[in-house]
């Protein structure tokens, strides 16, 4: 079993601004590093352009760590 530790952010499009969120875990970008903007369609390294942190609340900081050791066994 893995264990990773999760980080929630926000990442922003370099060409419009639009924010989305992402996971950031201990081997990187989950699932991809690699973002599509939702707003005007760039792709984008969405580590590069990380903006802010967003803070893991008790259940979401469970739930996406007990989501994360499922879907990497």
């Amino acid at each position: 079993m893995n264990t990773y530790s999760v980080y929630r952010a926000r990442s922003m499009c370099p060409s419009c601004a639009q924010e989305s969120e992402i996971f950031i875990t201990n081997k990187g970008v989950f699932p991809y590093t690699a973002k599509t903007c939702s707003r005007c369609s760039v792709t984008f390294p969405s580590d590069d352009f990380v903006c802010s942190l967003v803070e893991l609340t008790g259940n979401i900081s469970v739930s996406a760590q007990t989501s994360l050791q499922i879907l990497s066994c």
